[in-house]
């Protein structure tokens, strides 16, 4: 159905209410107060709400970070900011959640930019004593949401949270019993055609369920969505914001497994919060619930969270870094819409319209630093802060493509459309003045304003921002009105080519020999790729096989592992003599989900191993980035033998699949966690395994990166191995081998990588953080950092320095541990990064306390036995990797080298093997 609100010849379209489906939907907060704004909430009170500290509203105690533009809100919807101005001593001003006409502004341009509509957060909190100023004002803005989804054509829905919210099973549930029954049978909120439906059922929200330490139990859970679906009216459609990992019951959300089957089976949607990894996440989740209900009736919508960017560093008192998760002018929103778009979901979950709080904010923001207003007490972030110049609109515009996208059921496009971007207002005019009446109340009224008009400065190469007289939207009036669209000028076009920002630094490479093979062999993959994977192959096992093997400087090994990488990964390649036959393995019953792949339990020459297989889809390009991450692994994993890390056995490819699996012995004790819980008597000498296997990574100059007690295994004979490599980096090099965008669990994650920036990687000091986390486990059983709810309260905890896994509120038994390893411990949990001790020094430490694992290696271990070159004297055989790289690299008569140059200059088109198998041809012939 059409909104009768024609603007010329583009019509604005009435979002559908009674799907879910094909719509690109937008969280709204509507938590904003100030002074002057209406009747006051409370007597006394200031009249400052979410803008500034609650207790003391000034300048010293900002809760925003991320400034809103509210240069297109007409005069009654501003509110002056006393003491702030901007450097040209002009008075700021911000806007109000309680004004009506801003609420329908900002649904307006949802409905501008074809967004469908809003789900109105409600937390559960407001519910209880001394909060009632607070469910006044969402109580009155969730009327102003209403109002302004059916003037605009916008659909609505409602969203509970219970972050923080008392788990006691009784006043919960009764809390949001009664508020439903409120909404629904005495403000008649389901009465509104827009209110959101899916196949005729009301659409609510839940969030924040199931969080680890949050209380919640399962009957809890079950008990509360079971509520909503009785006392609704016709029954209900149950979204459910879930924990980041709800798949695999770790991090932040609870580990009772029972959640897991919860989730699949009493939701009809589930919505996982937000991650680093994300597109990685979203591909793992739906593959997983495609497994787990292809045989049932049962279906389950996967609705993904995208989001701009994060930065909390105001509301935490400058605790939190500053601009912690960056913008990146729209290629970090752009990336989570491409990876839900491939997977081809049909809805998306803006977060959020208008949560300047968090720094989550869609509405247009102040697009230059210049323009910020001027404190010396506290500072302000525009879009420019990742080297940007945008439009205030920028990420509307974004929102805007993505809508489109979803409507015409097809994917975004892998990169940014900064084409599209910088001439949409051109695609999507702004027409004459045309009376718009969507109320028999309704009254007109316009005016001119000046709005940003983008063009492209060609010696920067970026989107700015210029002023040009241009018709906009101008509201005024009281709560029955309807606005008015005038016409705005044709932007001047741009350039193809979208904002830049600079090349990034290439890596130098000591031996720019190896650079120019490595050149090389990229550009025959990238031309041609059959051709490439062929060669790399050969490559490889040339690097493994290859014999007499010549010395070189110890700092090369770095390089080499990269090298070896870098070209397994862009191959997506094994060398042949990894290859295994033989083996019995069902892929069809997964013992365990996580990450990329999933294990199985197989049988390779008698004897039970354990099978890692890499997920994959139909799609080969949807399962590109999870193969290169496998190929990296088993190509670091292949080259690292000591008796403190698990042996690798090879690689098997089944013939009915595609899939590549790595094989390893199978550790029936499984991981130190479960090992300690079934045998919790047994002497610690697996933390002086560990400590081992950490040293012989560090003595390679290979960090781990995800060092925790659930990734250290155990064998028959109770010898602890290092495990899980699939986010490992090599130190100190610019060629990272790290294919996930991972620093590891946030429990177990050092300070430095909560606070550093996006380039910066782990560090054997890192991993020393690491140590130190799994030390608390095993002595006390707990998690790390347990008695926080989510992950964002230990990275706000980390950054202002205030907290280690030692410093517990309640007692968790880490006050019973032993002085000399509680201040080895203490030593690890160093702030000061370059101060915590090394790998050997913790060795040594053990040494001195006579906790030494003096267990043979040849005797009762049958993982040992099973790989004969897991001794403690075997090294990683650099040497060879290096002659034949040497070789490759710098031999002008190499075979491989030449057919490199000839095939990248164009000169010949066949390999040597192609070359050699036409002349035996033409023999024959």
């Amino acid at each position: 159905m059409e909104n009768p609100r024609a603007i010329g010849v583009r019509t604005l379209k009435r979002s559908d209410p009674l799907t879910i489906q094909d719509k690109f939907l937008v969280q709204y907060m509507g938590w904003y107060a100030c002074p002057g704004d209406g009747d006051t909430l409370r007597r006394g009170h200031h009249g400052w709400l979410q803008w500034f500290n609650n207790q003391s509203p000034d300048m010293k105690h900002p809760y925003v970070g991320l400034f809103p533009d509210v240069s297109s809100y007409s005069p009654s919807e501003l509110y002056p900011v006393p003491g702030l101005t901007t450097n040209k001593n002009q008075q700021t001003f911000l806007f109000s959640s309680r004004n009506p006409i801003t609420v329908q502004r900002h649904f307006h341009w949802m409905a501008e930019h074809g967004v469908d509509g809003a789900i109105f957060h409600r937390w559960a909190g407001y519910f209880g004593k001394g909060r009632e100023l607070e469910r006044s004002l969402n109580d009155e803005v969730m009327d102003h949401v209403r109002e302004a989804a059916e003037k605009e054509g916008r659909v609505f829905a409602i969203e509970y949270s219970v972050l923080e919210v008392s788990a006691n099973d009784v006043a919960l549930a009764n809390v949001l019993e009664q508020d439903w029954k409120n909404l629904v049978y005495e403000k008649g909120m389901l009465n509104s055609p827009n209110y959101l439906r899916e196949n005729g059922k009301p659409v609510i929200s839940l969030t924040y369920l199931g969080l680890r330490d949050a209380g919640h139990t399962p009957a809890l859970v079950r008990s509360i969505v079971a509520m909503f679906r009785r006392i609704t009216p016709g029954g209900a459609y149950i979204m459910g914001g879930l924990p980041v990992c709800w798949r695999t019951s770790e991090a932040d959300a609870d580990p009772n497994p029972e959640f897991v089957d919860i989730w699949l089976n009493e939701f009809d949607g589930i919505c996982p919060n937000v991650s680093p990894d994300n597109g990685e996440r979203m591909k793992a989740d739906m593959e997983y619930i495609k497994q787990q209900l292809e045989h049932g009736e049962k279906k389950i919508d996967y609705i993904p969270l995208v989001f701009p960017g994060f930065s909390s560093h105001n509301q935490t008192s400058g605790s939190n870094k500053w601009n912690k998760f960056k913008r990146d002018g729209g290629r970090s929103l752009w990336k989570n819409i491409f990876n839900a778009s491939r997977l081809g979901v049909r809805t998306m979950y803006g977060i959020s319209w208008d949560d300047y709080y968090n720094g989550y904010a869609l509405l247009p923001v102040v697009p230059q630093k210049n323009l910020l207003p001027q404190s010396d007490k506290c500072k302000f972030m525009a879009l420019d802060e990742d080297g940007y110049d945008l439009p205030s609109d920028w990420y509307m515009r974004i929102c805007g493509l993505a809508a489109e996208a979803l409507h015409e059921r097809r994917s975004a496009s892998r990169e940014i459309p900064w084409k599209n971007l910088v001439d949409y207002w051109a695609n999507h005019p702004r027409h004459e003045r045309t009376s718009i009446h969507t109320s028999r109340r309704s009254n007109i009224s316009g005016s001119k304003a000046k709005t940003p008009n983008n063009s492209r400065d060609l010696r920067r190469g970026k989107v700015v921002s210029k002023a040009s007289e241009q018709s906009s939207l101008s509201l005024h009036g009281s709560r029955s009105y309807s606005p008015n669209i005038t016409e705005a000028k044709e932007e001047s076009k741009a350039i193809n080519e979208g904002p830049s920002r600079g090349a990034e630094p290439s890596a130098k490479l000591a031996d720019d020999q190896f650079e120019t093979s490595l050149q090389l062999l990229s550009r025959v993959l990238t031309q041609r790729a059959s051709v490439g994977k062929r060669l790399a192959a050969i490559y490889l096992d040339q690097v493994l096989d290859e014999e007499n093997p010549i010395d070189f400087e110890e700092k090369t090994q770095k390089r080499i592992f990269s090298l070896l990488s870098g070209l397994s990964k862009s191959a997506q390649v094994f060398p042949a003599r990894c290859k295994l036959t033989a083996v019995q393995c069902n892929l069809n019953i997964p013992l365990h989900q996580g990450g990329f792949g999933y294990v199985c339990k197989g049988i390779y020459n008698s004897h039970t191993v354990c099978v890692k297989a890499v997920r994959l889809y139909a799609e080969e390009k949807a399962s590109a980035r999870f193969l290169r991450a496998q190929a990296k692994e088993l190509i670091l994993w292949s080259h690292l033998s000591h008796p403190n890390i698990i042996p690798f056995y090879g690689v098997w490819v089944p013939d009915e699949t595609a899939q590549v699996c790595m094989v390893s012995p199978w550790m029936a004790n499984g991981d130190l966690n479960r090992y300690l819980r079934v045998a919790p008597d047994v002497p610690r000498l697996p933390l002086v395994n560990v400590i081992h296997g950490l040293d012989y990574l560090h003595k390679v100059e290979i960090v781990h990166a995800d060092l925790k007690a659930a990734n250290v295994l155990v064998s028959d004979i109770g010898r602890a191995m290092l495990a899980d490599f699939g986010i490992s980096h090599i130190a100190s090099t610019r060629l990272a081998t790290t294919t996930i965008v991972s620093h590891g669990t946030p429990q177990w994650t050092a300070p430095e990588l909560t606070m550093a920036d996006d380039v910066s990687e782990p560090t054997p000091k890192s991993d020393m953080w690491s140590f130190g986390c799994v030390v608390y486990e095993v002595l006390t059983g707990n998690t790390p950092f347990h008695w926080y709810k989510t992950s964002h309260q230990i990275l706000a905890a980390m950054i202002r320095r205030s907290v280690t896994p030692l410093q517990a509120p309640i007692e968790d038994g880490s006050s019973q541990i032993d002085g000399q390893l509680r201040n080895m411990m203490e030593r690890c949990f160093n702030y000061v990064e370059k101060d915590r001790p090394t790998s050997g020094d913790i060795i040594q430490f053990f040494v001195e306390l006579n906790i030494v694992d003096k267990r043979p290696l040849s005797t009762n271990d049958t993982v040992l036995l099973a790989a004969p070159k897991a001794m403690a004297d075997i090294k990683v055989d650099y040497d060879r990797v290096y002659k034949v790289l040497r070789t490759v690299s710098v031999s002008p008569s190499s075979e491989l080298v030449s057919w490199l140059m000839e095939y990248a200059n164009g000169q010949i088109r066949d390999t040597p093997l192609e070359q050699d198998q036409r002349s035996d041809d033409e023999e024959v012939q």
